[in-house]
């Protein structure tokens, strides 16, 4: 062949044409799409991160590797030990796994997800978004930015090395990486996190507490507090530009973030009240 495409190889294809070509590919294809050279990389990251998968996927942190000189063995993880991999399951074919390594650090756990990211709690505690397709990263507030009930304990140094968490009037200095595995019960985004107008939910402090914070923003900010013993939030989602959050006893609440003022909240579902009535025969 002569003339200008003589010399041209899979790396000089089209963005556009690559782009197309990505959104056909199931998530291990398209892993390996990212993998391939740096104008296919290009191209994955111009797509926006991961292709709508056709199927669901499960993630969980990996165990593990065995310890040295002992390759039989692997080393269960605990509720609150850190890992510096995920790994990725597809429903239609759950024997076969395929692992994903963190950038900078480790993760304690996995607390909510939005179309391909994954919000963990890193090995300080603190929230990220991270995108195991592109293995983008975007930092939420850190867990000190829960100031009501979260405070730092720094060392000599200036580093911190605990925090000191008060629950149910009980106050316990926590390590760093241990806070993050039970600290936070589910959170959810209103949107993708390449905009700053994104809100963050979080269900924390064992179901009691509700904060929101924006991308971008250095700390979170309380929206509703449960007092009531034997109630705590249940769950939130997002849905047509609200947060809805559910308790134990069945009271539904929204909260609407498009404004520059204080969510506007709206009860949707009051807290039910059981009379007692007696009937003489």
């Amino acid at each position: 062949m002569t003339g200008p495409y003589a010399s041209a190889g899979w790396s000089d294809l089209p963005i556009d044409l690559l782009i197309r070509i990505l959104h056909l590919l199931e998530l291990p294809e398209a892993l390996a799409f990212h993998a391939v050279c740096p104008s296919w990389r290009s191209a994955s990251v111009a797509a926006g991160g991961a292709p709508p998968r056709r199927t669901p996927w499960l993630v969980s942190l990996a165990e593990e590797p065995p310890l040295a000189g002992d390759q039989q063995r692997r080393v269960r993880r605990r509720l609150c030990d850190p890992a510096a991999t995920s790994e990725l399951r597809n429903l239609l074919d759950a024997e076969r796994t395929f692992q994903v390594s963190f950038p900078r650090g480790q993760a304690v756990a996995c607390c909510g997800a939005y179309h391909g990211w994954l919000i963990m709690a890193n090995e300080l505690s603190d929230l990220v978004l991270y995108d195991p397709f592109t293995a983008a990263l975007i930092p939420l507030p850190p867990i000190t930015g829960f100031a009501s009930c979260i405070q730092g304990v720094y060392g000599d140094e200036g580093k911190i090395v605990g925090y000191r968490y008060g629950c149910y009037m009980i106050e316990r200095v926590h390590d760093v990486q241990s806070l993050g595995g039970y600290f936070y019960d589910k959170v959810v985004l209103s949107g993708p996190p390449s905009t700053c107008r994104t809100v963050a939910l979080v269900i924390h402090l064992d179901g009691k507490r509700l904060s929101f914070a924006r991308i971008g923003d250095t700390y979170w900010q309380q929206v509703s507090v449960i007092r009531r013993n034997g109630d705590s939030f249940a769950d939130c989602i997002y849905h047509r530009g609200r947060f809805y959050a559910v308790t134990m006893e069945g009271i539904l609440k929204s909260w609407d973030f498009s404004g520059s003022d204080k969510p506007r909240k709206k009860t949707v579902i009051a807290r039910m009240t059981m009379t007692c009535s007696t009937t003489q025969l």
